[in-house]
């Protein structure tokens, strides 16, 4: 049986927020359910697809790359394959994910697209891959159903662009200076 990777950790506002046995992506799902609302803004620096099914949420962000940097979410979110937030486990359950939870051989993202638009093609590839594709809507859905409540570390005063470089160096993430401006605003 395939596991979740075990280890993740969240940036909160400048604090540091880490539950052993549960992915970052796990965390950001859960503090989006539990605190969504009361944020401003939700933002997570994130090269993970995984995150996508999250996008419905109107406050919730993903910075994903220098190329796109900024991917706002909302209730009328898109794929670049025409996909709504809430098809996303689906598609990601039939092609697979980067965190090695293999998917249907020979479906990659267009074609799983291709599949939840066609309800034809899609009942046939769940008609021949139902298992594999029931085990990956498990591990692929957002948050992860053990994890706990999560309680949020008190908001620190100011924002310090020190500590986020430092932090994305260890990471080896470039931040971009239309990034840093865009966190210095959410903590202004």
């Amino acid at each position: 049986m395939h596991e979740r990777p075990q280890a993740g950790d969240c940036q909160i506002g400048g604090a540091a927020l880490g539950i052993p046995g549960f992915e970052a992506d796990d965390i950001v799902a859960g503090l989006l359910k539990q605190y969504g609302w009361r944020w401003e803004a939700l933002v997570s620096m994130s090269n993970d697809d995984d995150l996508y099914q999250l996008l419905d949420h109107p406050r919730f962000s993903i910075y994903k790359d220098a190329k796109k940097p900024v991917i706002h979410g909302g209730p009328d979110w898109r794929s670049e394959y025409g996909l709504r937030a809430d098809q996303m486990v689906e598609a990601l359950s039939l092609s697979g994910t980067h965190n090695e939870v293999a998917g249907i051989p020979g479906v990659g993202p267009a074609k799983a697209a291709k599949a939840i638009l066609d309800p034809v093609k899609h009942r046939a590839l769940l008609g021949s891959h139902g298992d594999l594709v029931a085990r990956n809507r498990g591990l692929i859905s957002l948050p992860h159903s053990e994890l706990p409540r999560l309680r949020v570390p008190p908001r620190p005063t100011g924002f310090n662009l020190r500590r986020l470089y430092r932090w994305s160096a260890k990471y080896d993430i470039e931040i971009t200076p239309v990034m840093a401006a865009a966190f210095e605003g959410f903590h202004a």
